[in-house]
């Protein structure tokens, strides 16, 4: 009998035990947004991150004119590296559950250190499958850095814009990393959305990256018209406008769905 006492207050014991490692929500740093850039004149830390953290007392109804976002940028060596050093310059520890999109400039995803960049993001046990994945030809920390006049996160902002593919024949569909990862494992070239700053307060999304599935990197940029070309055989055209001139007059068709075939042509030695 005073065995089974022992037992019993052992498995209450185990079952009030709580959550030893919780964090307190008040004490986590939620990271909405990332862009990574390469610092070519620092051999020692090539890699730059910039983690955009949401400040929560800026968003309400009530809040003031301070921003609603800060910015911390670090360096290293490796991805693992860099995030790490922004523990000893924040108050609160980086979360990625809620991150939303993470940026590549053209230097990184031309370069040896973008198939580790991917693997670190794809491997992080925070890191959810459905984050999206843009590139730009200009620094990801400029993109970072756009004050939209409507939005009070930048990021937010960016990942609407993204979203209007169904509106613009020249957007292609907005990429998850989880597609970007079987992309990758099956050697598939891919496209990725394409991002520039045209100035403070704006950004436009337009133009695809192409990304070569034999070097795992960045091949170069298609424009708009090709995007919308491409869009027309992939059958990726959810909505937008095609205009062409019609007795020498601009016509515009505003197109609904659009459906694409190929026929592979075989030319006989």
């Amino acid at each position: 009998m005073h065995r089974c006492k022992i037992l019993v207050v052992f498995l209450i014991l185990l079952l009030c035990s709580g959550c030893w490692d919780a964090i307190e929500i008040e004490q986590r740093g939620f990271v909405i947004g990332a862009g990574i850039d390469l610092d070519e004149e620092n051999s020692k830390m090539p890699l730059k991150l910039t983690q955009q953290f949401v400040v929560p007392s800026a968003i309400g109804m009530n809040a003031d004119s301070d921003p609603a976002f800060q910015n911390i940028v670090s360096s290293g060596n490796t991805m693992f590296e860099t995030v790490r050093r922004v523990a000893a310059r924040t108050s609160r520890s980086p979360f990625y559950e809620h991150i939303k999109l993470i940026v590549f400039s053209e230097q990184v995803a031309k370069s040896d250190y973008f198939p580790d960049v991917l693997d670190y993001f794809l491997r992080y046990p925070e890191m959810r499958r459905g984050t999206q994945v843009m590139i730009t030809p200009e620094n990801a920390l400029d993109i970072l850095e756009v004050r939209p006049a409507n939005e009070k996160l930048p990021t937010m902002y960016i990942q609407s814009i993204s979203k209007n593919n169904y509106k613009n024949a020249r957007m292609i569909p907005p990429t998850r990393i989880g597609d970007l990862h079987e992309k990758l494992l099956d050697h598939e070239s891919f496209m990725v959305q394409m991002i520039q700053k045209i100035n403070d307060e704006e950004v436009k999304i337009a133009g695809h990256a192409v990304i070569n599935g034999s070097s795992d990197k960045l091949v170069g940029f298609i424009g708009e018209e090709a995007t919308e070309g491409v869009n027309f055989i992939t059958g990726e055209i959810e909505g937008g406008l095609l205009e062409a001139k019609v007795d020498d007059e601009v016509v515009v068709y505003e197109m609904e769905k659009v459906q694409s075939e190929i026929s592979p042509i075989f030319n006989k030695p």
